[in-house]
């Protein structure tokens, strides 16, 4: 029984199992997974018949995966075939260029190298890369918001137009040069979070005080923002005790002048009426005060400066003097907001005089005017101004009716007198007396504090009394200014006031007489804009050939920006660039004022070197400046190369000469070898001793002959200048230039030396000796006059010129070879003899530039000698810009040809460019119609 029981619930049980595998097996797989493993017992092989094995799923697995890469493997062929080589070639294309880019751009994120000149070229300066798109500025906006507050953030086309220029100002902006916006910071840490927000987003800023600058200072050049302080305008601190006061950029002269009345102070420069602090300070400003307080930069302690990534910076404490460090304040004084834009300044003041008075005095002339006060500066009178107004600028006042009185129409002095009313008396009588020596018309002085302010109104009325009588509302005014040696400003006022009239154009003329500064006021409409920018053209060069400045007080801006080169030098202007750079990288502060930051574009004006003939940055002379072009380095270097050329002369000159009229030469070349390895110290030479060497012929044949004694009287002379010239050559180059000169002289009179003696020897077997003593012991043959024409005055005088302390004031050299000699000529070329048969002309930008002014010589020549009724009237010239030479020839018909090519001048090829020259040389003599013998 129990047996049958157990087989039965055995069954019972294996029915059942095989019904729940069968509905387990119908079960989702996740309650499959946790659910407990059924048991098995007794189970046989036969119960998994129905299922693969293990290694047959693992077989048939890796079977579908072979079938399925195959498949995908054949896609991939139809794909590839489908595709035609072109699309093929142009997917690569893409792949490689973004490859490009990507490296290119990982590439500009390596910090760039370090420069390693002390100057920045133009040439070599990379563009800023501002970034001034619509998205970006608006952004900016929101940004500027936060920190000033929507109130002080201006779109408004009526401020952006103000801010963009003014009708006084000299330069007439674009409509791309205006400012995005104008914000209004009111204190130091805004104006830094705003350079920040500039800084990072690469926005270019123009600063803004007063706007009554005339240069160009204002006009955003680059768009951007506008930063205008007229919120900053506080008077912070004024320490009585100390004579300082601490004010912000926006306080204008003239009301912080009204406060420091209250204390018995004042602060003495003044210029034109509605000028603030920050734009003084910029420009380095002066005015009528300047001939006895002086400028700007005299009454600036210390500045508080917001740097271009918004660093703040203070240069000094309150002291008025100190060594500490680099002397940032007068840094930053004239750099017209490109360096840093002024929070704060501390300024000097002084003790207010106890009195004042002005007096007015007409003379006939400019120059009646001026030796008034050529007088009044020799006798030492302390004035506190002395002012000139010329009899246009008296006109226009009395026209416009700017003041309250009728005024004497010539040339007028206003006089300024500080001090005690006893000492103001006695200064008034003084002068007076020495108005009336220089044939003054009247004099007149104030007598009371009405008067005074009546008499000096007309001084300060001068731009407005032109403005008032514009002809029609779109004329304009340009107003500017330069600055001369005091003896040269009536020169300067005259020749000025000559090309002024000449061109028709109205223009009054005021300035600042006890400085040599003086402005020139012109009105214009637009026809006669490019008439107006010649006249000031000529201006700005005279002041610079009088050794003057482009600018006295208005500053440089865009206006004066490109003669900066002429005045200065490109080295120096290089140096101001990279000054800049260091301070803004970026160039984001004031862009395009005082140096340029990048090449001009295309099709941009901008001024002519070559009209600039009379003084081209010392690049004269035939021995290359020392520059970016210049394979030399420096002084040293030029020290070393003029020695190699003494030691080229030496060696190659005159191989094939007689030995005794070698060893003479030889001789005197040995003496310039010897000073430049200071061997021979010029303080130890003594001149009867570079006589003897220099000029005196070699007594042992007296067969050899030289330089005639009249000719060249002046080269020993010269020898001692050049030999200073060299002790000071690391520290001027001016005194570069000159020995460039002077070593060109020394050549190319033994070259002539060597010419001379050649065609003196084929004429005449014997040359007799002079019976005349040039220095005791010594005597030098010469030749008979009938057989040797040469213009010895004109040597002479051209070689003293070239020597003499002029060569620093007029630095064209130009060439003239004469029919048997050579001399370095500095004047004009009226004054050339119609013996002289060929020119040459150096100091142009390029040899090719100055063949038009080198042919313009030689047609004056040409036709010159034609009126003499010469035969040959051949002119042979050279044009050289001290690198590169072209010869060239205009024959007796005028017509013009080209002989050669142009040569590099370098030490490798000396003796080409001494071929050449020999040449011309030898045909100068051939077509010269004198008894001069030519070669054989």
């Amino acid at each position: 029984m129990f047996r049958t029981q157990s087989a039965t619930s055995i069954a019972r049980r294996a029915v059942h199992h095989t019904k729940q595998t069968s509905v387990s097996a119908a079960q989702p797989t996740l309650a499959r997974c946790f659910r407990q493993p059924t048991r098995r017992f007794g189970t046989t092989s036969r119960c998994g018949e129905d299922r693969p094995s293990f290694k047959g799923q693992l077989y048939e697995s890796t079977q579908q995966r072979l079938i399925r890469e195959r498949a995908e493997q054949a896609r991939y062929a139809r794909a590839q075939h489908d595709t035609t080589p072109g699309i093929r070639a142009f997917a690569m294309t893409v792949v490689l260029i973004s490859a490009s880019l990507g490296c290119y751009y990982l590439g500009s994120l390596k910090p760039a190298s370090i420069p390693t000149t002390s100057t920045s070229p133009l040439a070599a300066t990379r563009p800023p890369r501002h970034d001034t798109s619509p998205s970006n500025l608006q952004a900016a906006w929101a940004d500027l918001v936060e920190i000033v507050g929507k109130e002080n953030v201006s779109t408004a086309n009526h401020d952006v137009d103000a801010h963009a220029g003014s009708e006084w100002s000299s330069y007439a902006y674009k409509e791309n040069e205006k400012p995005f916006l104008i914000v209004y910071p009111s204190t130091t840490e805004e104006v830094s979070r705003i350079m920040k927000i500039c800084h990072d987003r690469l926005i270019p800023v123009t600063p803004y005080s007063g706007g009554t600058s005339l240069e160009g200072h204002v006009t955003s050049t680059r768009g951007g923002i506008c930063v205008d302080f007229r919120l900053m305008g506080k008077i912070l601190a004024l320490h009585k005790d100390d004579l300082d006061v601490v004010v912000q950029p926006a306080v204008g002269w003239e009301d912080l002048n009204e406060e420091l009345a209250k204390q018995g102070l004042f602060f003495p420069p003044d210029p034109g009426p509605g000028a603030e602090i920050g734009g003084m300070i910029g420009t380095g400003c002066s005015g009528t005060n300047a001939y006895r307080y002086g400028t700007m930069r005299e009454w600036v302690v210390s500045l508080t400066v917001v740097l271009a990534d918004g660093t703040i910076i203070k240069t000094r404490q309150r002291p008025r003097k100190s060594s500490a460090g680099y002397d940032l304040t007068k840094l930053f004084i004239g750099s017209e907001g490109t360096l840093g834009l002024i929070t704060e300044a501390t300024l000097k003041v002084t003790v207010k005089p106890k009195s004042e008075s002005v007096a007015v005095a007409s003379f006939p002339t400019i120059h009646n005017a001026a030796q008034c006060v050529a007088k009044i500066v020799a006798e030492g009178i302390p004035l506190a101004g002395i002012e000139i107004l010329d009899d246009v600028q008296m006109k226009c006042i009395n026209a416009s009716q700017s003041t309250s009185r009728t005024w004497k129409e010539s040339p007028t002095l206003f006089l300024k007198f500080t001090g005690t009313p006893l000492g103001i008396k006695e200064q008034i009588s003084l002068v007076k007396d020495l108005a009336v020596s220089t044939k003054s018309q009247s004099f007149e002085f104030a007598r009371n504090e009405e008067e005074k302010l009546e008499l000096w109104s007309a001084r300060k009325e001068a731009l407005w009394s032109i403005m008032a009588i514009k002809r029609n509302p779109d004329d304009r005014v340009w107003t500017t200014d330069v600055a001369v040696p005091i003896s040269r400003l009536p020169d300067i006022i005259e020749q000025t006031k000559e090309d002024i009239v000449k061109h028709g154009l109205l223009a009054g003329i005021c300035g600042h007489v006890g400085d040599g500064n003086f402005h020139a006021i012109l009105l214009y409409n637009k026809a006669e804009r490019e008439t107006v920018e010649g006249v000031i053209h000529r201006m700005v060069k005279r002041a610079v050939e009088m050794e003057g400045t482009v600018t006295g007080e208005h500053g440089v801006g865009l206006i004066k920006r490109d003669y900066l080169p002429h005045e200065l030098g490109e080295s120096t202007v290089d140096a101001m660039r990279r000054l800049k750079q260091a301070f803004d990288p970026l160039s984001l502060l004031n862009a395009d004022k005082v140096v340029r930051i990048e090449p001009p574009s295309p099709g941009e004006k901008d001024i002519d070197p070559t009209s600039f003939p009379e003084y081209s940055n010392l690049k004269v002379g035939l021995v290359p400046s020392v520059d970016s072009q210049c394979p030399y380095g420096g002084p040293a270097e030029v020290t070393r190369h003029c020695m190699d050329f003494v030691c080229w002369l030496r060696d190659k000159l005159s191989p094939l000469l007689p030995p005794d009229f070698r060893n003479l030469l030889l001789t005197r070349i040995e003496i310039i070898n010897q000073a430049m390895q200071d061997i021979l110290p010029a303080d130890e030479m003594r001149p009867e001793d570079v006589i003897a060497i220099f000029k005196l012929e070699c007594d042992k044949d007296p067969r050899i002959w030289d330089l005639p004694s009249v000719d060249i009287c002046t080269v020993p002379h010269c020898l001692g200048t050049l030999l200073s010239d060299l002790d000071h050559i690391s520290s001027s180059r001016r005194s570069e230039g000159l020995v460039r000169c002077r070593l060109n002289l020394i050549l190319f009179n033994c070259l002539a030396a060597e010419e001379r003696y050649r065609n003196a020897v084929a004429a005449h077997a014997s040359i007799v000796a002079p019976d005349f003593e040039i220095l005791p012991g010594q005597t030098s043959p010469t030749l008979p006059s009938s057989c040797y024409s040469i213009g010895p005055e004109i040597v002479r005088l051209s070689v003293e010129t070239a020597f003499s302390n002029e060569v620093e004031y007029n630095r064209r050299a130009r060439l003239l070879y004469g029919t048997a000699d050579f001399a370095l000529w500095y004047g004009s070329v009226e004054e050339m003899s119609t013996n002289m048969v060929v020119v040459a002309v150096s100091g142009e930008t390029t040899a090719r530039q100055g063949e038009g002014r080198c042919l313009a010589l030689m047609s004056i020549v040409h036709s010159r000698r034609k009126e003499d009724g010469r035969k040959n009237a051949t002119v042979y010239g050279v044009c050289s810009d001290g690198v590169e030479f072209y010869f060239l020839r205009i024959d007796n018909d005028s017509k013009y040809s080209r002989i050669g090519t142009g040569l590099d001048w370098n030490w490798g090829k000396s003796s080409d460019i001494v071929s050449h020259i020999r040449n011309i040389i030898r045909l100068a003599l051939e077509v010269t119609p004198t008894p001069t013998p030519t070669r054989p």
